[in-house]
This record gives C-alpha cells, structure tokens and sequence, in this order.
C-alpha cells in the first residue's frame, strides 16, 4: 500500500490550501489504488518508473482530460520527489523524467514588455486631462503589478492602500480579505494620484468624472481604450493585465505556489496555466517586474 499523508502533511506546512490538498489526495488515493489491484501488498519502496507509467498509460486509456491527466502526472512527481528527498522511501526521483502530457488549452494572452511600454505612453498621450492621466496610470500600472481583477479595483477604498508600508488591502472573490504588496515602481503613480484626487464623500480609490466609484464596465472600457491608442490588438481586457502580471512574475522568477498565493487562486489547478516555475518570495517577486 502506497501511503501519503506525511506528504499531505507537508503540503500544509507550506501553506497549500485545504482544497488543493484534497484534491492532492484524490489523485494519490486514485493511485495508490491502482498499484494495490494490478500489484497486490507492493510496498513504495518496490515501485519503479515501469509502476508509474503503466498507471499514466491506463488513466490514459480510461479517457479522462489531457488537463486532468497533466495534473495527475504533477502530482506523482512532487509526491516521489518528496519520497526521494525526505523520507528516502525510495532510490531514485521516479517522477523526475515523467513527461507533462501536452494539454490542448491556449496559453493565456499577456502583453509584452514592449506593448506595457505602449500602454503606458498611450496613457500619458491621450488622457483628456492632467487628473484622468494620475488616476489612468495609477490604475492599469496597480493593476499590471498586483493582477486584480476588475471587480477587486472597483472595491478598493482610500484607506486600504499603506503606501508607507507598501501594502494593499485587497476583497477578493468569497468574501477574503488579503494584503498585498505594492511594487515600487507603482508608489509613485498612487501617491500622485491620491494626492490629486478630488476631495469626495465617495471613499472608493479611484473615481469617475462624476467623482462616484468605477463600475467593472468602466475599468474594461478604459483599458480597452488605451490599448486601442497604443495599437494593442489583443483581446481580453477584462482578463489582460491578470495574464500579463502572472506571466512576467514567472518569467521573472517566482515561483508557482507564489503566483497562486498573489492571483488568489483556490488551487494550483488554476495556475497552471502560467508554468514557468522557480523560487522566490512574494514581494521580492513583484518588485522583479521591470517595466
């Protein structure tokens, strides 16, 4: 029997979630079940690569989703790379040369470091007025390096930015509540703005012409604006600047865990889709974006 939960247990001193734990668990129950019936009382430290792939091959065969079978596989090799290296159950990292199965899912749409530069000058370029400049470019460079969503700028209120501290206080999806960190290319853009803003009982951080809150329509129409000045065809702009903060985080250095933590995601299943996959911490990891 192919037990688990010291790796589970493990999984939660990192601070995974309890639903990607459980989902953790799933796949490695599913596992384990399998080397039961096919190999009868094997131990782990009997199982070879030959193991792990006549059960990839089977699952493969049963016709589940080249996305399920993706994370199948990423999960057997974090679980033997644990094996291998803490608990030296066995001789070798067996999921180490195990191939990601290609998945048919397209890659999120991100801007390059050429096309935020654009952006930005689009901003600087064509706002109607000094002030609608400070709040646009406060706005899409907060949103490029912390990935909110729409929904989440449009909840954000003075008093949840700590430009001092360089933290953000953020509403997220579920009714969470998480802190941010702010980049420090982005201070001075909030800082302009916030000096800037029109004096308004609306407390929310960034305001209309009518100095009352944005709607989500009104953030999508204003990115969607500036791409069109910068000569940006890309599409989805309520979803554009989200990919474009966790691809450069990558590219940059984080870790996956990191962006998961940073986007809010549930599950790294969510993630996923961002792969790229190297250490780092959260703050060190925002303030590596250049741009």
């Amino acid at each position: 029997m192919v037990t688990y939960d010291n790796f589970l247990d493990g999984l939660r001193v990192q601070g995974y979630s309890p639903r990607t734990i459980k989902s953790y668990r799933g796949f490695l129950r599913l596992f384990s079940e399998f080397i039961s019936l096919e190999y009868g009382d094997i131990g782990i430290e009997d199982l070879t690569q030959a193991h792990l792939r006549r059960y990839l091959s089977y699952k493969m065969d049963s016709g589940i989703a080249r996305s399920t079978l993706c994370t199948t596989t990423i999960v057997l090799k974090s679980f033997f790379r644990y094996e291998y290296e803490v608990e030296g159950s066995v001789k070798e990292n067996l999921g180490k040369s195990l191939p990601l199965p290609r998945t048919t899912k397209t890659s999120p749409v991100f801007l390059t470091s050429d096309e935020i530069e654009r952006l930005f000058e689009a901003i600087w370029r064509e706002a109607k007025t000094p002030l609608r400049r400070l709040r646009d470019m406060a706005m899409l460079k907060m949103m490029i390096h912390t990935g909110l969503r729409p929904i989440e700028v449009c909840r954000l209120k003075m008093d949840d930015v700590d430009l001092e501290g360089r933290v953000i206080r953020v509403s997220r999806k579920g009714g969470d509540t998480q802190h941010l960190p702010i980049a420090w290319s982005v201070i001075p853009a909030l800082e302009s703005w916030m000096v800037e803003r029109p004096v308004s009982e609306d407390n929310h951080l960034f305001l209309t012409q009518r100095n009352t809150g944005y709607t989500v329509n009104g953030i999508i129409a204003t990115i969607t604006k500036y791409k069109k000045h910068a000569g940006i065809t890309k599409g989805g702009a309520s979803t554009l600047l989200r990919h474009t903060f966790a691809t450069h985080l990558l590219e940059s250095g984080a870790s996956i865990k990191t962006v998961q933590v940073l986007l809010h995601h549930s599950n790294l299943a969510s993630t996923e889709k961002y792969l790229g996959v190297m250490a780092g911490a959260q703050r060190e990891a925002v303030d590596g974006l250049r741009f």
